[in-house]
């Protein structure tokens, strides 16, 4: 009842700052998931050319063994989970890529889930290299 003493453009007010408000998204891919990961410890040896489980991420890009991935959009971002596009590139190829990053909370372990359509790949886990 007491809406019916207020004027309407201030229970509008009210109730729009009380609804969830939309948060940008970053433009980069966030500091926390940047750095040199690898599936397994030889993959984090920077002289070796077998590294075929690294993943390197940088601000706008991510280098695998054989590809390069560059930021298109990121469309989910939170303290430890991204979801973004990018365009890839690699042996003479070149094709779209969705990625899934979930980080641990200990922030030396990195998840990736690959996204084709409504299809999410299993996880692949990889862990910060020193």
């Amino acid at each position: 009842m007491i809406a019916r003493f207020l004027p309407m453009a201030l229970v509008l007010t009210v109730l729009a700052a009380c609804l969830p408000q939309d948060t940008a998204l970053p433009d980069d891919i966030p500091p926390a998931f940047q750095g040199r990961w690898g599936i397994n410890p030889a993959d984090c040896d920077p002289t070796r050319a077998d590294a075929k489980g690294f993943l390197g991420i940088g601000a706008t890009m991510l280098t695998f063994y054989e590809s390069r991935h560059r930021l298109e959009q990121v469309t989910e971002a939170g303290p430890d989970h991204l979801r973004a596009s990018f365009a890839a590139s690699g042996e003479g190829q070149i094709w779209d890529a969705e990625f899934l990053f979930d980080l641990q909370s200990d922030g030396q372990t990195l998840i990736r889930r690959d996204v084709e359509g409504a299809t999410v790949s299993d996880p692949l886990v990889y862990n910060r290299c020193a």
